[in-house]
């Protein structure tokens, strides 16, 4: 039930729900003077007791646990009435303070009823089962291609023209680096942060040598994702190995996005806000693709481009899903959907079997 459960369920407040209700099966025992504030202490002792969906024991400490707790839970929970008993009006008025439709109206009803189940309040609980969270809305999902990317580099670069005085080179070249990451591996771009390998080999946890990637000798290319990333921020699903994904239009790839020379982005963020830590990464990648106007504003497009890249060169879809640290399901339901009609022509077109 469990397997079958991870499969489904997208979010983890989701998951545990489920959890409590079908697998652990706790007595509802009704305690209807608990206040919110009591509530919220004990959802909080059992989100830092319980080990993360890796499997992997929270640290108080850590910006990405920090920050999961906020999300799933804290950012509802700020809002309830603190010393007020428990009541489901309350509740509902800062689940109404979501959009209907959209996924943080979903999150937010989770989020309750995870702490009206935590507080064994069966009656909120069915109360919050009837309401719907059907998501209607949805972000725009962008798309490139790789002409376009191709051709937004070399502008950017400056090659065939000529760049404003004040244009970091080395910014500009680092960042495209991090981005054909992303295009070849197909990597998330907080991963591009956490790679192992990139000037020294690594050895994994069972004595596997994996050389490194600016390693003349190293044809294979292998990356290893490692659990964290130079910030110390957790990355979705680290401990992980990826392949280059190079489409048959472009066998040289890696020679013409110059792979090997690995120049990570060195920024850092100036506060230790949990949330800003975070987020740095993807939110620093997206201000320098609006910056420098890239054909897409989402770094997530160029690790969808890189899954397309993966189906053209005829790499099974298995192997795609685990090298991009997702299951294949999401391969298959949501990976497949995200191409431009361009992408959809080379694939008919020029994909080998």
């Amino acid at each position: 039930k469990v397997a079958e459960a991870l499969k489904n369920f997208t979010s983890e407040v989701e998951f545990w729900s489920w959890y409590d209700k079908e697998i652990k099966q706790e007595s509802q025992l009704v305690d209807d003077q608990r206040t919110f504030i009591q509530a919220v202490i004990e959802v909080k002792r059992d989100f830092w007791d319980r080990p993360s969906r890796t499997k992997r024991k929270r640290d108080k400490s850590s910006p990405s646990d920090q920050s999961s707790w906020h999300r799933t839970y804290g950012c509802f929970y700020q809002h309830l009435p603190e010393y007020k008993t428990v009541k489901l009006a309350d509740i509902q008025k800062v689940i109404d303070m979501q959009k209907r439709g959209t996924r943080n109206y979903k999150y937010a009803v989770s989020a309750m009823k995870k702490l009206a189940r935590t507080i064994k309040r069966q009656d909120i609980l069915d109360a919050l089962d009837d309401v719907n969270v059907t998501q209607t809305e949805n972000a725009e999902l962008q798309t490139v291609t790789l002409e376009d990317f191709l051709k937004w580099r070399n502008k950017t670069l400056g090659i065939g023209g000529k760049l404003h005085g004040n244009s970091s080179l080395d910014t500009r070249k680092a960042w495209l680096w991090a981005f054909s990451m992303q295009i070849v591996y197909g990597l998330r771009i907080s991963e591009v942060f956490a790679i192992k390998n990139l000037t020294e080999p690594y050895v994994t946890s069972d004595g596997k040598p994996i050389l490194a990637l600016n390693d003349p000798n190293n044809t294979d290319n292998l990356l290893y994702i490692g659990e964290y990333t130079v910030l110390g921020t957790k990355v979705k699903t680290g401990k992980r190995l990826a392949r280059p994904m190079i489409p048959p239009k472009y066998p040289d790839l890696i020679e013409i996005l110059e792979i090997k020379n690995c120049l990570l982005p060195q920024n850092k963020p100036d506060g230790r806000n949990s949330e800003t830590v975070r987020k740095f990464y993807s939110v620093t990648a997206r201000k320098q693709l609006v910056k420098w106007n890239a054909p897409t504003t989402q770094t997530h497009a160029f690790r969808h481009l890189a899954n397309i890249n993966g189906i053209q060169a005829g790499i099974p879809q298995e192997v795609r899903a685990q090298s991009l640290g997702h299951t294949v399901q999401m391969n298959e339901s949501v990976y497949k959907k995200r191409q431009s009609t361009q992408t959809t022509i080379d694939l008919l077109l020029n994909s080998n079997s």
